[in-house]
């Protein structure tokens, strides 16, 4: 009786959260954040309030199927600068951002099933989003999409550790203006472009400035949040949870970090950076001892940089695959000047990214 009493309370506080403007008379129901149908990548949260995201590139994703005339699903968000990429089979995809209208309506093709995907797109991290379920609403029955199921697991699955690149910071102007959330997108980044085009799970744990043993502007090491061997097994930056390893296994995984360690060369420390990429590696190979890696260099290295890290990884690799019987490789991106946000590399810069690695992503999967 007390499990039926809090189910209620909570549909109450659902259908009054979302302030989807529903006229009196419609039938209206909701699919709550916890509901079994609803897909999540990435790594979320999932508490009594709703679920939190994180990280650029964490999803939330259903199937439906579209009835006659005008279909549409409700999505509810909390009130904070969050931008989203909205993805439905047969539509154009859009952008929405949740500070102004933490309602979004999402448009379902007519008679027909198909997948929604949502994806964050900018850094969760600075305004803790979080997501409460989907409702809707419609003069009849008949008009209402149907929730058929979650969608369907993909058979590939990668996983993106790396800094701003990965994250899709500025890619949305050629102006090299500085940072704004509304000019960053995952979506037009190599990480996400490369996923879809193997169609494989994303994960991604990402943040902007992060080092291996400095993080963008500090001189000797971490001050603030710590760098990525300080955070890799916490579900998000100074989370006091641990992330559950066991959910989420990839088949490739890809290391973009080092970017932000030799911001500044003449105070750049190689055996500070080895020893902490060793650090990361170690942690990453207990935990995935059969998932291919991929350590990269990204586009923004000038060449003192690149000069300096380059043998360390090279080093590191070698070390790894003979040593740990752990297949490890070495991808290095062409160098550019980004005319993205601050020299980042822009949405057309992330898809020639993309169409670099994509081939060499392929000839490891043949082997």
């Amino acid at each position: 009786m007390k499990t039926r009493f809090t189910f209620f309370i909570f549909l109450a506080y659902m259908i009054n959260s979302f302030v989807c403007n529903a006229q009196p008379g419609y039938d209206c129901w909701v699919l709550p954040f916890n509901d079994e149908r609803i897909h999540y990548e990435g790594r979320v949260l999932i508490d009594e309030k709703g679920a939190h995201l994180f990280y650029p590139g964490t999803s939330i994703s259903v199937t439906v199927k579209g009835k006659r005339g005008g279909n549409w699903l409700d999505a509810g968000f909390n009130r904070v600068t969050a931008y989203y990429w909205i993805e439905v089979d047969g539509n154009e995809p859009f952008k929405i951002c949740t500070k102004d209208t933490p309602c979004v309506r999402i448009p379902i093709p007519s008679n027909k099933k198909c997948t929604i995907k949502i994806t964050l797109v900018s850094e969760g991290i600075y305004h803790n989003p979080e997501f409460y379920g989907f409702s809707g609403c419609s003069s009849s029955d008949d008009l209402l999409p149907k929730i058929l199921s979650r969608p369907a697991d993909k058979k590939l699955k990668f996983e993106f550790i790396g800094n701003s690149i990965t994250c899709g910071y500025g890619t949305e102007v050629t102006d090299r203006s500085p940072f704004n959330d509304s000019t960053s997108n995952f979506c037009h980044g190599f990480a996400y472009r490369t996923a879809q085009a193997f169609d494989a799970e994303c994960m991604v744990v990402a943040r902007s400035g992060i080092g291996i043993y400095r993080n963008y502007g500090e001189k000797d090491s971490a001050l603030y949040y710590g760098c990525m061997p300080d955070n890799y097994e916490k579900l998000w930056l100074d989370s006091p949870h641990q992330w559950d390893f066991s959910k989420f296994t990839p088949d490739v995984l890809f290391i973009n970090l080092g970017t932000n360690d030799t911001w500044e060369m003449s105070s750049f420390n190689a055996e500070k950076y080895e020893r902490n990429f060793r650090k990361l590696m170690n942690s990453v190979t207990a935990h995935y001892p059969k998932t291919t890696i991929v350590l990269l260099t990204g586009s923004m290295m000038g060449p003192e940089a690149l000069a300096a890290v380059k043998p360390i990884l090279d080093k590191i690799q070698k070390d790894y695959t003979t040593t740990k019987k752990q297949l490890v490789y070495r991808f290095d991106f062409t160098p550019v000047a980004g005319e993205g946000a601050d020299w980042h590399p822009s949405s057309a810069q992330q898809e020639a990214m993309s169409k670099e690695l994509i081939p060499f992503v392929k000839k490891i999967l043949e082997k």
